[in-house]
């Protein structure tokens, strides 16, 4: 037979719970309370052996008599069973248990009553020991915050911190919802403060920005609401005032330096930071310079195309104007190189980017070296517009430039009528530098030399090429 109690299983429980921490002042009344559950207890089992006693006058012989005499052992372990259950710190779950098997063994009104009874009982004693817990956990909580509060060093909360994490870890999770979400406020306040102590320390060492963002965080966290007011966090941000790294050592001005300059001045800066932590303008001016060097590297390592690109993706804002004319002397000592046009149009002593840029395409116009020009105006297109718009004339212009060399390259390779095409696309846009003249010419002299060619042309419809390409140096 199905044994009723589960001997094995109790013991195991009161072994291993672990009681719910009570404050001093509630042994008195826990040990009443406990008295009169024992009370309850003997109580039951007095009335579990009358039942079973009159059983057992009408258990007659046979097998009713061997249910009876199994029914007498189960009967001496009764009392025990709710004893341990009650003992056990599992809850009020594992009385209900134990309780519900005294029934089955002795299913009298006088037991049913008691059981019912020792169940209130039990409980009325959890719910007085959870309220225990949670008063004292308030009670801790909020001395903590007091402490926080007051504290002027990092040190002045160590003591609570101790305190009140030996309380967070101190409860069992075998207690109400209402005690675990208290600890869980209790293990928030905990790290509250060790959060606490980052700002003193930042705030001590007169690393003003570094405390206001502990604060910052530490006001858009819910976690510690409601034990801690935000209205006193947001005070303490005010009462920060300016950080005095950024107003201890000003930014020296770049006016007047030079190319040869560079590794100095990022020198000097770097030291600034170091001296200035947390300080935006400073770390702005730092990351430009860098990205001055950078450039400078790759092309002395002869990587044009990637100094080039640095070059033009310019920082925004202050710390890109600081460092531009560093820039633009760092880009004139390669750009003739880039754009693989040094030989026939060299650079000259004052030359700055735009200046050569206009001057060479001036010049290559003139000379009809319409793939130079398209090289020149794409150049000028990143150096002198970097990451604004660019406008529409220079676009219309790379366009129309790109057309009439695709054209030239259709008509040395006997394509007529795709020349004829081509040309069209640049007879269709206005501007300085559209090869207007070379165009007409070009395509009179086709409708001259290949009459049909040029008549299928003006038949066929327009075919545009996508993307349109723009003839440029490789980057290298």
């Amino acid at each position: 037979m199905k044994a009723l109690f589960p001997w094995a299983l109790v013991a195991a429980l009161a072994v291993s719970a672990v009681p719910v921490a009570r404050a001093a002042d509630e042994k008195t009344t826990d040990a009443a309370a406990t008295e009169t559950t024992d009370d309850l207890v003997s109580q039951l089992d007095a009335a579990v052996r009358a039942a079973v006693k009159e059983q057992q006058k009408d258990a007659g012989t046979g097998a009713a008599a061997d249910r009876s005499r199994e029914m007498q052992y189960y009967v001496t372990q009764a009392a025990a069973t709710v004893r341990r259950a009650l003992s056990s710190g599992g809850g009020v779950s594992n009385l209900q248990d134990a309780l519900n098997q005294v029934q089955a063994v002795a299913p009298s009104e006088n037991v049913q009553k008691l059981c019912a009874k020792i169940l209130a009982t039990a409980q009325a004693q959890a719910e007085a020991r959870d309220k225990a817990v949670i008063d004292q956990t308030t009670a801790q909580v909020d001395a903590a915050m007091k402490t926080t509060f007051a504290a002027k060093t990092p040190k002045d909360l160590d003591d609570a911190i101790i305190q009140l994490s030996n309380l967070s870890l101190g409860r069992n999770y075998n207690s109400s919802e209402a005690v675990q979400r208290k600890v869980e406020q209790a293990r928030a306040a905990v790290t509250f403060m060790c959060r606490w102590q980052d700002y003193l320390a930042n705030k001590n060492n007169e690393n003003i920005d570094a405390a206001r963002t502990v604060l910052q965080k530490l006001a858009q966290d819910t976690s510690s609401y409601p034990f801690v007011p935000r209205s006193e966090i947001l005070q303490r941000i005010d009462e920060l005032g300016v950080d005095k790294s950024r107003v201890g050592d000003p930014l020296p001005s770049l006016q007047g330096k030079k190319l040869a300059d560079l590794d100095a001045l990022y020198r000097q800066t770097a030291e600034l930071k170091d001296k200035n932590m947390s300080n935006p303008q400073i770390e702005g001016r730092l990351r430009a310079l860098r990205q001055v060097i950078d450039a400078k590297q790759q092309a002395e390592a002869g990587l044009y195309g990637q100094a080039f690109s640095y070059c033009t993706n310019r920082y925004a804002g202050q710390e890109g104007q600081d460092v531009l004319p560093l820039t633009l002397e760092l880009l004139m000592t390669f750009l003739p190189k880039y754009l693989e046009i040094e030989a026939a149009y060299p650079a000259k002593a004052d030359d700055t980017p735009v200046v050569y840029l206009q001057r060479v395409n001036d010049a290559s116009r003139a000379k009809g070296d319409w793939k130079t020009t398209a090289r020149v105006l794409e150049a000028y297109r990143q150096v002198a517009f970097a990451n604004g718009q660019t406008p529409n004339w220079i676009t219309g212009d790379s366009q129309a430039i790109t057309a009439f060399i695709q054209g030239q390259n259709y008509e040395s390779a006997g394509m007529y009528r795709e020349a004829i095409q081509a040309y069209k696309r640049v007879i269709s846009q206005t501007g300085d530098n559209i090869p207007i003249e070379q165009t007409k010419a070009r395509l009179e002299a086709i409708r001259k030399e290949h009459p049909q060619d040029a008549e299928a042309a003006e038949k066929a419809p327009e075919v545009r090429p996508y993307p349109v390409s723009v003839p440029y140096p490789v980057g290298r």
